[in-house]
């Protein structure tokens, strides 16, 4: 390779300098597109949060709105039922056209139905007001989508019930009808009205007020030449093995690493419940919960290292989702690994993440994703992931936090 060409990681860095240029660009023109987040109770972007709290009590929340907001002429609310096989592709189909695309229109996230209706009906919520639609009247044609889940998070020291907000998707020929506020402050009614809370958590790669954190994202590439193929990596990543993944090993190193059993969750449960308590911000996991978001679905791969007894004392787990190629006549898909949930009480998470590259490679995965957040920075480090484009905002609706930590933050996002 000649000496003028770029490498990689060189690549890499610079689009993340252009990145961060963009995004204090961006926070300097932000009193009209930040209008709508001025009326809601959210800090300010020049607010200094000290401590934890409400910033609106409960009582006045639930005096805010009962009825439904109203709607412009010509669409209505419609409310998705996860049950039901045609409200699920309709929704699919509008996320997977409108929802997450790349900047240069190459790749689009993929979200099937199945995967819909798993994320969205966990353990008693299988059929609530949550995921909410609007489409037109004549035709049901859908124009906007927003979904919650009701979570338990710690945050700081506080253990509460919140909505996990996410899936917010708005057709572009009526993004100028102001549609996606609307749709937040809808879901945000039937949260309060429906199930009594008034806080939430969401994530956006829109820098909006106020973050509580704020991450990165890293690649491990297995599939190289395909990648190359579709665009999502530069060629000078096939003449390094730790970006062509060829430095991922076919066999496993550790010979009680496998595949998470049901026999397995009572102890898996504790081991994360008890692991995840490190942290200033997570997920609190009930052992039905445990069961639907780890073992029983066929987008997690979960494993446990085990003892002797063939007891689990370490886990660890991704989840699989699909990236459609839109510009190439020989791929329709990346197949992608996201870190998710793990446990260190016993081995280390480059000992560990090492195995579970090897699983991936062997389930056919692409690449494999993974942000900063946890001790993500030690399999980030020791295995070598390359850093990718873009910041992920973590932010909270109605509860004042001082800033994470990306460190500190435990909560994975689809």
């Amino acid at each position: 390779m000649s000496d003028n060409k770029l490498t990689c990681e060189e690549l890499l860095k610079i689009k993340s300098k252009v990145d961060e240029i963009n995004k204090q660009n961006s926070a300097q023109n932000t009193s009209s597109a930040h209008k709508f987040w001025e009326t809601q109770p959210v800090p300010k972007l020049t607010d200094s949060v000290k401590d934890y709290g409400r910033l609106v009590s409960e009582e006045s929340m639930k005096n805010r709105k009962i009825g439904e907001y109203s709607l412009p002429p010509g669409f209505e609310w419609h409310t998705m039922d996860p049950n039901n096989e045609n409200d699920l592709n309709n929704v699919s189909d509008f996320i997977n056209t409108y929802y997450l695309e790349d900047d240069d229109g190459h790749f689009r996230f993929y979200y099937s139905p199945e995967f819909l209706k798993w994320a969205l009906s966990p353990p008693g919520q299988e059929m609530t007001d949550l995921s909410v639609v609007v489409q037109v009247s004549k035709s049901k044609k859908i124009v906007g989508f927003i979904s919650g889940v009701i979570v338990n998070m710690t945050v700081g020291i506080t253990t509460q019930k919140m909505a996990d907000i996410d899936f917010l998707c708005v057709h572009p020929s009526v993004r100028n009808k102001s549609l996606a506020s609307v749709l937040i402050k809808e879901v945000t009614r039937r949260v309060i009205n429906s199930h009594g809370i008034s806080q939430g958590i969401y994530s956006a790669v829109r820098h909006i007020p106020k973050p509580i954190s704020s991450v990165k994202f890293y690649h491990k590439h297995i599939n190289a030449q395909k990648l190359i193929d579709v665009g999502f990596a530069d060629k000078s990543c096939n003449y390094s093995s730790t970006l062509n993944g060829s430095d991922i090993q076919n066999t496993l190193s550790l010979i009680n690493f496998r595949k998470m059993e049901l026999k397995d969750i009572n102890i898996a449960h504790e081991l994360l419940s008890s692991y995840m308590k490190k942290y200033t911000c997570f997920p609190v996991f009930s052992l039905s919960e445990f069961k639907h978001w780890f073992i029983d679905n066929d987008f997690v791969s979960s494993y446990v290292v085990v003892d002797k007894n063939n007891n689990p004392v370490d886990m660890i787990s991704y989840f699989k989702l699909k990236h459609s190629v839109l510009k190439n006549p020989n791929y329709n898909s990346i197949e992608i690994a996201c870190v998710y949930y793990y446990t260190c009480h016993k081995y280390s998470l480059g000992k560990l993440g090492e195995n579970m590259l090897t699983m991936a490679k062997n389930e056919k995965m692409d690449v494999v994703n993974i942000t900063d957040i946890m001790d993500n920075d030690e399999m980030i480090n020791e295995l070598k992931f390359a850093l990718g484009t873009g910041t992920l905002y973590y932010y909270m609706f109605n509860w004042k936090c001082p800033e994470i930590a990306s460190n500190q933050l435990g909560k994975c996002v689809f």
